[in-house]
């Protein structure tokens, strides 16, 4: 497995879109509560509320590059808004899990973080994706509140 990450740039996101509905799809399985949001939130949804989010903040995208098969097999997309950063996606293939290439992506992001003197870091896990609690808390995240939504 020859893997290397490449830094994009804002108007590379788009790449990331079958990795993203990849993500969705995995959400919609485990989801127990909200099969309907995530059975018809698009791409398109997702990134509209990116760019409001994001309005006139920084963007860093890294992806991951497999140069055996010539394909993305996963990305963290991290943004700077408002003084606050958030880890806004990540995700990495079945095949390449378990490499540590997740947390790489990680250590990026927090670097990129750090470089750019921001402390004021989330992310938001879905519910149901009780798996990548680990990692995250690996990489210094804790639950800090819970937040319902009405069905």
């Amino acid at each position: 497995m020859q893997i290397r990450i490449e830094e994009k740039g804002r108007e590379d996101i788009p790449l990331i879109k079958p990795l993203w509905e990849k993500l969705n799809t995995l959400h919609f399985q485990n989801s127990v509560h909200f099969k309907h949001k995530y059975k018809k939130w698009t791409f398109e949804d997702r990134m509209r509320i990116l760019k409001e989010k994001l309005g006139a903040g920084l963007v860093k995208l890294d992806m991951l590059f497999d140069e055996e098969t010539q394909a993305y097999a996963g990305y963290c997309l991290s943004l700077i808004a408002d003084g606050k950063g958030s880890v806004e996606s990540l995700f990495v293939e079945n095949g390449y899990r378990l490499h540590g290439l997740g947390g790489l992506l990680m250590q990026n992001a927090l670097e990129w973080f750090d470089e750019n003197r921001i402390s004021d870091i989330g992310i938001d896990v879905a519910y149901d994706n009780r798996e990548a609690l680990p990692f995250y808390q690996h990489c210094g995240f804790y639950v800090c509140a819970y937040c319902l939504k009405k069905k």
